[in-house]
């Protein structure tokens, strides 16, 4: 399995491009916030930076994204996304992961201002094994959601 490490400052990149490369992909934060997202050069979008919540809504998919169901702090960024994304609630969610069928990062960084600038966190981009993002959901979270 392929491996390699990654800044937090640069997973908004990382996001981006999951965002804008992928069918199928997952967002999971035990906490979320209305983070910046840069996306790489592309002749899709005209600007390369877009809040969390101004870029989903632009896509062509339809992301999930997975928080802890019981932080309030999540409130804000579901209230924005929630017609544009499958939202998934998870009571013991602590994991922090941006799944698509090639790749994913795991590791420390939350979806927030302080994961993606602020904190010292540990970030790990690894290939997907199981070449699906509903089935890495399934088989490393036991979280289902809903389609292929």
């Amino acid at each position: 399995m392929k491996a390699f490490s990654l800044d937090s400052d640069s997973l908004s990149y990382f996001l981006g491009y999951t965002l804008l490369h992928y069918d199928r992909q997952a967002i999971v934060s035990a906490w979320m916030s209305d983070v910046e997202v840069k996306l790489p050069v592309n002749n899709q979008f005209d600007e390369r930076r877009y809040r969390l919540s101004e870029l989903i809504p632009k896509l062509e998919t339809e992301p999930t994204v997975v928080i802890n169901s019981t932080e309030s702090h999540n409130e804000y960024i579901v209230s924005r996304v929630k017609d544009h994304a499958e939202i998934i609630g998870v009571d013991d969610l602590h994991a922090k992961a941006i799944i698509s069928r090639e790749a994913l990062y795991a590791g420390s960084a939350n979806i927030t201002q302080r994961g993606f600038g602020v904190n010292r966190e540990l970030c790990k981009i690894v290939e997907n094994e199981y070449h699906s993002t509903t089935e890495y959901l399934k088989r490393e979270l036991g979280i289902n959601r809903k389609g292929p």
